[in-house]
């Protein structure tokens, strides 16, 4: 009986500690559940969280970049806009410019063509009538230009010749050239008395008298070879000064500069046929 009772306490027992344990056992797991079903609705809760901030943060970002695109594309705009005007106003110029200097290239060119049309070039006519030869007390009037010496008769010779210029009235002097091509030397009058001295001078429209022989006047050229071909810029400017004073002969006297004839009894002279004296001129009126 009693070992009953002892089974029976000793089972009891057993019932006892199994139900507790299975009372603990359930009550942990079912605390274990709702710790775990607690954390996994807080991860969701904080997944979701996250995932809002991470959409705030996408969002912030892309309203940031969006911005900040926008702003640098404000800001940039008006920079390639004024760059843009900048080198647009350059290039306007430049164009301006080479247009200008092209009008102007163009002016200046047909300025010049124009100018060029315009020149009128002339070999000025001499007066035979006016001109001719001097020897000492001897007047040679509408033969060569003789400069030199007698010879025999131990004279100087001097030879003047007349232009008449009345078609330049009113004009202006481009160019003048003054040229002579001889026709005979007798002797050596370069060696000896060198050299040929052209001086112009004035008579007038009238035949050449003794009294000319020593006419004053200003040198405009000299040689010293028979021929020549002269453009001494004297010659321009002293025409032009004629031409404006309204005379219409301009005049030229050929010599050499010596104090007398050598005396040898040789003839030293070069001769120029009128003809052979060439006064050439470019004017514009």
């Amino acid at each position: 009986m009693q070992k009953r009772r002892k089974l029976l306490f000793v089972v009891t027992v057993i019932l006892v500690i199994i139900t507790f344990l299975s009372t603990f056992i359930i009550t942990g797991c079912g605390r274990r559940a709702k710790v775990i079903a607690a954390k996994e609705k807080a991860g969701q809760a904080e997944e979701q969280q996250s995932g809002s901030q991470t959409e705030t943060v996408k969002e912030t970002v892309k309203s940031g970049t969006e911005a900040t695109v926008k702003e640098t594309i404000k800001e940039e705009e008006p920079k390639v806009t004024v760059e843009s005007a900048e080198n647009t106003e350059a290039k306007e110029s430049t164009d301006n410019e080479e247009t200008t200097a092209s009008e102007s290239a163009e002016e200046t060119t047909a300025a010049e063509t124009e100018h060029l049309d315009a020149l009128v070039a002339v070999d000025l006519p001499f007066v035979a009538a006016e001109s001719g030869s001097i020897y000492n007390d001897h007047v040679y009037p509408g033969t060569a230009l003789v400069p030199g010496d007698s010879g025999d008769l131990n004279y100087e010779a001097r030879g003047f010749i007349s232009f008449d210029i009345s078609q330049l009235s009113g004009a202006t002097i481009e160019s003048a050239k003054i040229s002579g091509k001889s026709s005979t030397v007798y002797g050596t009058p370069i060696a000896k008395y060198g050299p040929l001295i052209i001086k112009a001078v004035y008579w007038g429209a009238r035949a050449v008298a003794l009294d000319d022989f020593n006419l004053d006047g200003i040198e405009i050229t000299n040689n010293l070879k028979n021929n020549f071909s002269k453009s001494p810029e004297v010659l321009k400017e002293d025409l032009q000064k004629v031409v404006d004073s309204g005379i219409n002969r301009y005049q030229l006297c050929f010599y050499f500069e010596m104090p007398q004839a050598d005396g040898d009894g040789e003839v030293d002279d070069i001769q120029y046929p009128l003809e052979n004296i060439d006064l050439s001129v470019t004017y514009s009126k």
